[in-house]
């Protein structure tokens, strides 16, 4: 019979409709959600599956959000800052996060060394899966400090390659184990199979059983084309049963020689620069020394108070390091260490330990020397800093235990301390407590600038001998320079330290004791802030101890590996300036365009790692027991009898009289800055 061929067009165009697969009806928004769960791998299958899907893989915005979600640190500050080549691109230009992803996922991890006095800090980190252990864990430690309960692990001159070591057998054991944080670095290698060296088996099938396991590789037969290797056990390290295999039933395992290595300069050396230009050069070739000759992996060196800043996403400001035997104050000034301008005072960790040695003595017969070490870790764990007085008019305020005598506790919270020590009882530690850090604020207990007195002269300093003719400019880096202050090392670590520096800066900074052009280029006072340690999406990046040590892995993770920093690296003739050719001065040589660090650095800037100060000024809490390894040295071979004066007083205790002083005022917490994340 005829039929309707409009009712077929129809007909055939419904069930054409019909016929399309479901995802074709998709919203847009709902592809674009689905798409920004997805992984790096699984985006680029997405991609390849059909026109629709590759046309939303090649979305620059979904690249962005994969980008901040993948990569490390989970901060966007830092990755902006580290993918901006220290601001060196400008904000404007849109970055191809596609291309970085890849760049940073197939680049080669870095070794990243913080070396200090006491101890040396050094951890693996890759752009896109991190630090391996973790950021709430501490980096691994050497070292180098002697004393009779706690040996070196090596000597100062022989760090180097004692950390190689190290992580050599870390290596060795992660390519073995799957489920090991290391297992991606170990099964990296893209050096060619050598003798000496180490390899996994693979692909075996008469003998199965030996895939997976580590062997080293002994010599190579020429004429049978097979390597002879014998099998590592890796339990006690003994080499056993030799085999024959081909180079293609071996996978070479890395070594700490083949990755990038990324060593922080000492404070002290970089500020000793100013007086003798060369230090920095002979600090150089002495790790030159420590290096293997022909090391595949490139090296670099950097100061630390730039990796300190970088921690922070910024390369403006000034870093005070609390050290073992001194607290020193660089700044760096657009990118630049301002060596001519760095301050320093001979009040480090050691003294404050000594300090609460003396204190202990009063009270105490059991404290003598030999348990400085003990009375170290009781410091760490139980001291904290105090709230300023009143409202430090004219940048001075009352003595401390001037205000502890005259009945002014404010809440001093007492805890008892179980001693840990055979044939001592627990006793109690209250003013001690707030007494020790006071030193650091007080010059008149041991002398010196106190800390927020260094922090003033290294910026007058700057202003005087840094900063150009330009004033305009240089008064809008001056006023970064004090937004920008950064505390690391060890005792950084006590709480209340950051919020009373803060705000006996600003007390100084408003007080007729600052120079009146520093005074003149800030708005107020309350401009000056010292920044939290640095904050990711998931939580504290590290804590003051450590801040160099993370600034490092935070610049080393970006795409481009350091390359082009203008940093010290090495070469053929020893290490030279990567922008200048130059053998001597390993800094940075670039400008910025924006000085200023995110706004989550600061107080009240929509987060960051705050201590516990205010809660313990307030009486809220006491602080965790933590008897964890410090920067600090073990002091028992460094420190004979204790420092007295010449009337026998202990260190610290002479002439703690009242200053004239206005009535104090209830103490208020410094002005809370106010931004958001950037």
């Amino acid at each position: 019979q005829p039929q309707d061929t409009g009712s077929i067009d129809s007909c055939s165009d419904a069930s054409m409709e019909s016929a399309k697969p479901l995802i074709t009806f998709m919203p847009q928004d709902v592809w674009v959600g689905i798409m920004s769960c997805l992984m790096v791998h699984d985006m680029c299958m997405m991609g390849s599956c059909c026109q629709l899907s590759k046309q939303e893989a090649d979305d620059p915005e979904l690249w962005r959000v994969l980008f901040l979600r993948s990569c490390w640190p989970a901060s966007p500050a830092l990755l902006d800052f580290v993918e901006r080549d220290g601001f060196t691109v400008s904000d404007s230009e849109v970055l191809d996060f596609r291309s970085l992803i890849r760049k940073r996922t197939t680049a080669q991890p870095f070794i990243v060394v913080d070396v200090g006095r006491g101890y040396t800090k050094y951890g693996i980190v890759h752009g896109v899966n991190g630090r391996p252990d973790g950021d709430d864990s501490a980096p691994h430690i050497v070292q180098l400090c002697s004393s009779p309960t706690h040996p070196p692990d090596c000597e100062h001159g022989n760090q180097l390659v004692f950390i190689h070591r190290q992580l050599d057998m870390m290596l060795l054991t992660a390519a073995r184990d799957l489920d090991d944080p290391l297992h991606y670095v170990a099964v990296k290698s893209t050096q060619p199979l050598a003798v000496g060296s180490h390899a996994l088996l693979q692909g075996l099938k008469a003998q199965a059983e030996l895939n997976g396991h580590v062997v080293h590789l002994v010599r190579f037969d020429d004429v049978r084309e097979r390597w002879a290797v014998c099998l590592v056990a890796l339990e006690n390290w003994t080499e056993r049963r030799s085999l024959s295999v081909e180079g293609s039933n071996l996978r070479r395992i890395s070594t700490a020689r083949d990755l990038p290595l990324l060593i922080g300069e000492p404070f002290a050396e970089t500020a000793n620069r100013r007086i003798q230009p060369r230090l920095g050069l002979d600090w150089a070739s002495a790790i030159e020394t420590q290096l293997e000759q022909a090391r595949p992996g490139p090296v670099y060196i950097a100061p630390q108070a730039q990796m300190s800043l970088w921690a922070h996403g910024i390369n403006h400001g000034i870093v005070i390091n609390i050290g073992q035997q001194q607290t020193i104050a660089i700044p760096v000034v657009r990118g630049r260490i301002a060596e001519d301008a760095a301050c320093g005072s001979n009040i480090g960790s050691a003294k404050l330990t000594q300090l609460m040695m003396s204190i202990l003595q009063r009270r105490f017969n059991f404290a003598h020397s030999s348990l400085m070490t003990w009375c170290r870790d009781i410091k760490e764990a139980f001291c904290y800093v105090a709230p300023p007085a009143s409202c430090l008019r004219h940048g001075q305020s009352k003595r401390l235990q001037s205000r502890l005598d005259a009945g002014d506790d404010f809440r001093v919270q007492s805890v008892t301390v179980d001693p840990g020590l055979p044939g001592m009882e627990p006793f109690e530690l209250a003013e001690e407590r707030v007494l020790v850090p006071e030193a650091l604020f007080d010059s008149s207990m041991m002398g010196g600038p106190s800390l927020p007195e260094l922090i003033l002269r290294c910026a007058e300093q700057t202003m005087c001998r840094t900063l150009g003719e330009d004033q305009e400019a240089d008064q809008e880096a001056l006023q970064a320079l004090l937004r920008n202050i950064v505390l690391v090392g060890g005792a950084a670590d006590m709480p209340g330290l950051r919020p009373r520096t803060e705000c006996e800066v600003r007390a100084l900074l408003a007080s007729s004791r600052a120079f009146s052009e520093l005074r003149s280029a800030l708005a107020f006072p309350e401009d000056a802030f010292v920044l939290q340690p640095p904050l990711g999406s998931l939580g504290p990046l590290t804590t003051p101890r450590f801040v160099p040590f993370v600034g490092g892995c935070v610049r080393a993770a970006g795409s481009n590996a350091l390359r082009g920093a203008g940093l010290m690296e090495r070469g053929p003739h020893g290490f030279t300036n990567q922008a200048t050719g130059a053998t001597h001065r390993g800094l940075m040589h670039r400008g910025l365009l924006h000085l200023n660090a995110p706004a989550v650095f600061r107080t009240g800037g929509g987060g960051g790692a705050d201590d516990d100060g205010g809660d313990l000024w307030w009486g809220n809490i006491a602080p965790a027991e933590d008897f964890s390894d410090s920067e600090e040295g073990d002091l028992e071979e460094e420190v004979g009898d204790l420092a007295h004066d010449e009337d026998g007083d202990p260190l610290g205790y002479e002439d703690l009289h009242d200053e004239p002083t206005s009535e104090p005022l209830p103490f208020r917490p410094p002005r809370r800055g106010v931004g958001a994340l950037q």
